[in-house]
């Protein structure tokens, strides 16, 4: 086992390619500039897209998690521009974050509450559950339910929008999950015209659950829960070391990565 445990070859290979790739350099700065806020619990942290910003509020560092929240959108914007669809959860429903999205002529779809109002094809202002109230569903399925383990029939209904103060055309997706579970009310800038379209908008926000629980489990794994750091200095060294270890880890999903990821999940990774 010992002679197993020592073969480096597969980790060798990886290291002189990743020294000969001409994209390291910016395939690190993009992800340092993500991951050096994902790993903290802090008082006053904020949440957004997965990833925890660092909010200290007692220090000349202090600001605003607005600022934050939009720089990050920011970065996220210059590093992939419309490749992306952004997904946000009722947090950041409202005229103020959907206005900074339509501005930056953002794809997104965004969880909308029941009681906010939008303006319907007739331009009357209506709070969401009543714009879709009375419609048939463009169509039904089964749907299967990860965390409950069981499949139900789920309906779908969209309708076109727009919000009380912006001009720009929105769509209101309703997904009905059936007697005694509460319907979703998903807002987006993604055209829908076919049902299908209305169930993709669905399906990509159910799968937000699986983002929020890879980062728990990084979080876990890199044991980033454990540390009590009330200094900001180091706590910015702890977020740096973690950064560059779990870019390495993002290194590891490249292709030519393959011989090693098999390697460390056989002999040390066995969960």
């Amino acid at each position: 086992m010992r002679g197993s445990v020592q073969q480096s070859s597969p980790l060798k290979t990886y290291q002189a390619r990743l020294l000969q790739s001409t994209c390291w350099p910016s395939y690190f700065r993009a992800r340092h500039e993500l991951a050096c806020c994902a790993f903290t619990r802090t008082p006053g942290a904020t949440y957004f897209s997965g990833h925890a910003l660092v909010d200290d509020a007692w220090g000349v560092r202090a600001i605003r998690s607005r600022e934050l929240e939009t720089s990050l959108l920011d970065k996220c914007v210059q590093a992939w521009g419309r490749r992306l669809v952004h997904i946000f959860d009722r947090g950041f429903a409202g005229s103020p974050w959907i206005g900074i999205c339509l501005d930056r002529a953002l794809r997104f779809l965004m969880r909308w509450p029941k009681d906010y109002k939008l303006r319907d094809a007739q331009g009357n202002k209506r709070k969401a559950w009543q714009i879709t109230r009375g419609k048939r569903s463009w169509a039904q399925r089964q749907v299967w339910d990860g965390r409950r383990k069981h499949w139900f029939q789920a309906g779908v209904v969209a309708v076109p929008v727009r919000h009380p103060e912006y001009e720009p055309a929105l769509w209101l997706v309703g997904s009905r999950p059936g007697k005694g579970q509460l319907p979703w009310y998903l807002v987006t800038t993604e055209p829908i015209v076919t049902e299908q379209d209305a169930w993709s908008i669905v399906f990509a926000y159910a799968r937000r659950w699986q983002i929020e629980m890879t980062w728990r489990y990084s979080k876990s794994e890199l044991a980033c829960e454990s540390p009590r750091l009330w200094n900001w200095e180091n706590r910015l060294k702890l977020l740096l070391m973690v950064s560059l270890v779990y870019a390495f880890l993002l290194t590891l999903l490249n292709e030519h990565a393959e011989g090693l990821r098999a390697w460390l999940l056989r002999y040390w990774c066995h969960r």
